[in-house]
């Protein structure tokens, strides 16, 4: 392993070291492995937090190696191996933990999530949704829960990728043992946290951004009002993919979520015709703009703040799409929505439904 690569995981792994901070160090430094070596001058000098320190070289060592005797790997943001999609995500992860096939991460994929406490009927929907999607070319992407993520992770266990909120090595949840080591040994398990990490609530949201962020487009079939599943579509949108949405019977629980989803502008999902159309009407051409932009978002500040600016000129006190600033603007989907993201922290923008944004008065 090469001394930035190196360099990355021991930054990615310390605690209170977060995609802004880390950012900062490499724009300082140049690289993380000058940043990891410099590290007590450039904390003083940008101002971290006087009471972040390296994790030990030891505890990264354990973790490379114990995940190698597992049959595993880690790949940074650097790694040809790491998925193309999910780098023009604003927030990616900077390492991601594997078992399995890597290389699935850079076929074409599209994420079926929904309810663990689904219907008969959601779980066999799903099962021949995912049959559909795997026959028509894609990897399916899910979160490896009860109800929905069962039913289209065993469609094609070989052909699929599993996002956990824990460790890679972590079974969570357990019902789900069998499995997961039939993904692990034939399909893809993937995540962001170390070694060992035991899944809980605050790790679940950043899961499902890698969930989405590997997808050209993101199925919800089942779903209550404040359900996982929507943190998921909110994550694609947010990412500027699609977001489809099964409609189901009003009156069941489950089906609030979507029927919002559906409200608010997602498209119908009936079969994965539907899917086909749309995806050649919007997503060749986000893919495209994707494959032809090349620049690391990590040393871009100053080209972003051009952009962030001319994005600002777009944008009004009334709803605006972010895919008409797109079209105007000229950038790619993965420009905006990063300058989107920045403008929203600072306070000048507002996100509304459905991938709209609004300039804050």
């Amino acid at each position: 392993m090469d001394a930035e690569t190196y360099a990355i995981i021991r930054l990615a792994r310390t605690n209170g070291i977060g995609q802004k901070t880390f950012r900062l160090l490499i724009q300082a430094a140049g690289s993380a492995a000058k940043a990891v070596e410099n590290f007590l001058q450039l904390q003083k000098d940008l101002k971290i937090r006087n009471d972040i320190s390296l994790i030990d070289q030891i505890d990264i060592d354990q973790e490379i190696a114990k995940i190698a005797q597992i049959g595993g790997g880690i790949v940074t943001y650097l790694d040809p191996l790491y998925p193309k999609l999910l780098k023009q995500v604003y927030d990616f992860p900077l390492t991601l933990s594997y078992l399995g096939d890597i290389a699935l991460a850079n076929q074409p994929c599209v994420a079926i999530v929904g309810s663990r406490n689904c219907s008969a009927n959601g779980f066999r929907y799903s099962y021949n949704l995912a049959k559909q999607a795997l026959a028509g070319g894609y990897v399916v992407v899910s979160g490896l829960a009860l109800g929905i993520d069962t039913a289209a992770h065993k469609a094609s266990p070989n052909n699929t990728i599993a996002c956990v909120a824990g460790g890679v090595n972590h079974v969570y949840p357990e019902e789900n043992r069998g499995l997961y080591e039939q993904i692990a040994a034939q399909g893809l398990i993937l995540s962001e946290m170390a070694l060992g990490t035991i899944p809980k609530a605050t790790n679940f949201p950043m899961r499902n951004r890698i969930i989405s962020g590997l997808s050209s487009a993101t199925i919800v079939v089942e779903a209550a009002i404040n359900s996982g599943s929507l943190i998921t579509a909110k994550c694609a949108l947010e990412q500027n993919r699609d977001v489809y949405a099964v409609p189901s019977f009003p009156g069941d629980p489950r089906s609030r979520g979507t029927i919002k989803l559906l409200k608010e502008g997602a498209f119908i999902m009936e079969d994965f015709a539907d899917f086909k159309a749309q995806f050649t009407i919007t997503a060749q051409q986000k893919i495209k703009q994707i494959e032809a932009f090349e620049e690391n978002l990590l040393t871009d500040e100053v080209n972003n703040r051009d952009i962030e600016s001319i994005v600002m000129q777009q944008v009004g006190l009334s709803e605006t799409a972010i895919d008409d600033i797109i079209a105007i603007t000229g950038y790619s989907s993965y420009q905006v929505v990063a300058a989107i993201s920045k403008l929203e922290l600072d306070g000048k923008l507002l996100r509304q439904n459905y991938n709209k944004v609004i300039k804050i008065a």
